[in-house]
C-alpha cells in the first residue's frame, strides 16, 4: 500500500462517520451510492465514534 498523498483522509472518514451515525444504528449495513459504490458495516465504525 502507498501512503495517502494528503492529510484529508482522516477528515473524509470523520465526515462519513458523522453522517452515518446520525441516520443508522450500529450493526446495520449501509450501501453508499455511486460514485462510492461500497457497503459499510456500521458495527465496525463504533470504535471510531467518540
Amino acid at each position: 500500500m502507498r501512503p495517502v498523498p494528503d492529510g484529508d483522509h482522516v477528515e473524509i472518514v470523520m465526515w462519513l462517520l458523522r453522517r452515518l451515525c446520525r441516520s443508522y444504528k450500529y450493526g446495520e449495513t449501509v450501501a453508499l451510492p455511486s460514485p462510492v459504490d461500497i457497503t459499510l458495516d456500521t458495527e465496525k465504525l463504533k470504535d471510531y465514534a467518540g
